[in-house]
């Protein structure tokens, strides 16, 4: 058997006639650690940007695949009409100086942060109020996956990867298309004025899918294949 971590790779491999259907089975990466998620989730942050405002979260390396300067010149466009947010981007790779540049261009560097690489990114999420993903590809997108289990909601590209499967016709969160200003605008109004029920019901149905990436999960998995 070849173990893939989604249904998108899997007819990928499928159309491409790589693998048959009974060669096939996903299990989903075993990235959640509840344990230590817990521990680290409180540890303390203290940062003065997160006051009293609605922070945007991006996580991931700072390359032309996941599409930053997208996010900020959008994010630019937000905040004529939301007042109250700001943009957080963690990671670290060779446009992190063109992105500052931008950043300072259009005259959002108060609104805007930026910081390298962090091996604990929970107590960010835990502070932050939506995750964003503009990506132009993906893999299996393990970043929304610790937003969801930390209850946000989150807004993605529907560029290829295992995240169109995660998210649903927005039952778990919110799609966008790919390197569309507009639809991405109107997709996040849509997420930022749904009632708070409404929200509640969605990054439940996330966080409880999350437990498909739990290494005991993953564990169940493995053995049907292997028994």
């Amino acid at each position: 058997k070849v173990v893939c971590p989604s249904q998108e790779l899997k007819k990928l491999f499928l159309v491409n006639k790589i693998f048959s259907e009974e060669q096939i089975k996903v299990i989903e990466d075993p990235h959640l650690i509840i344990s230590n998620i817990h521990k680290l989730k409180n540890h303390k942050l203290n940062d003065n940007f997160f006051h009293e405002s609605k922070v945007l979260i991006a996580i991931g390396r700072m390359t032309k695949q996941k599409n930053y300067s997208f996010l900020i010149k959008n994010f630019k466009k937000l905040t004529y009409k939301y007042k109250d947010i700001k943009l957080l981007i963690i990671g670290s790779g060779e446009e992190k100086n063109d992105l500052k540049n931008l950043i300072k261009e259009l005259d959002i560097l108060e609104k805007v942060k930026l910081i390298d690489h962090e091996l604990n990114v929970y107590k960010y999420l835990k502070k932050s109020d939506y995750y964003i993903s503009t990506s132009i590809w993906d893999g299996s997108s393990l970043a929304m996956i610790d937003a969801a289990y930390m209850g946000i909601p989150i807004l993605c590209s529907d560029c290829p990867s295992g995240r169109k499967e995660f998210i649903g016709e927005n039952e778990r969160g919110f799609l966008y298309r790919q390197n569309d200003s507009e639809n991405f605008l109107n997709s996040f109004e849509k997420m930022y004025f749904l009632d708070s029920n409404e929200i509640k019901k969605i990054t439940l149905r996330a966080k409880r899918k999350t437990k498909k990436f739990t290494p005991f999960k993953s564990f169940l998995e493995l053995n049907k294949v292997l028994n």
